[in-house]
């Protein structure tokens, strides 16, 4: 029932200024609590010339949009992220994370059916005023019904190699024998 926004960056549109401000936060609440297959990234780290004051043998500096750090390539090696750094007794780490994408074009197109209910979700109470309330708990409900198909389509398209691990595990083998 709002005005169309032309303009995301016209100022002088308040529903717009509330969109603009509201995007990139929700945006990137939805990348770091899942990690989408087109959000992953794959990098070597490369160490800190200063080693951290304490607790840890090394420092690296995590990539400048990494919103969160999935695994790294080193099984049962202990880290911790501190101030942008992942922290580890290892000289080598290799991380997989979730990066800060910017670029709408290459989100999943179940990613921007979620998030565009989810920043309906966040700006109907400022923008429907009397009726926003209602409108935001209606835009909840669509959200939660819709996040687990979406995260399960991404899961399907991503995560073979550990269906196949299942799949051939010992416990599966003897128990087919």
């Amino acid at each position: 029932g709002q005005n169309p926004i032309i303009d995301i960056d016209d100022t002088s549109v308040p529903n717009a200024v509330k969109c603009k401000a509201a995007y990139a936060i929700t945006r990137d609440a939805m990348l770091r609590e899942y990690a989408w297959a087109f959000a992953v990234r794959r990098v070597m780290l490369v160490a800190d010339p200063a080693a951290p004051a304490f607790g840890y043998a090394y420092k690296f500096q995590l990539p400048a949009d990494c919103i969160r750090v999935i695994g790294t390539d080193q099984a049962g090696v202990g880290y911790e992220i501190e101030d942008g750094f992942l922290m580890t007794d290892v000289s080598t780490m290799g991380v997989r994370y979730v990066r800060r994408v910017e670029e709408s074009g290459f989100f999943d197109s179940l990613f921007v059916d979620c998030l565009s209910i989810r920043i309906a979700r966040e700006l109907a109470p400022s923008i429907l005023k009397d009726r926003g309330a209602k409108v935001a708990q209606m835009m909840d409900a669509l959200y939660r019904a819709t996040i687990p198909a979406a995260k399960l389509a991404d899961s399907l398209e991503s995560r073979h190699n550990e269906v196949n691990e299942v799949a051939t595990s010992s416990w599966l083998t003897a128990r087919r024998s």
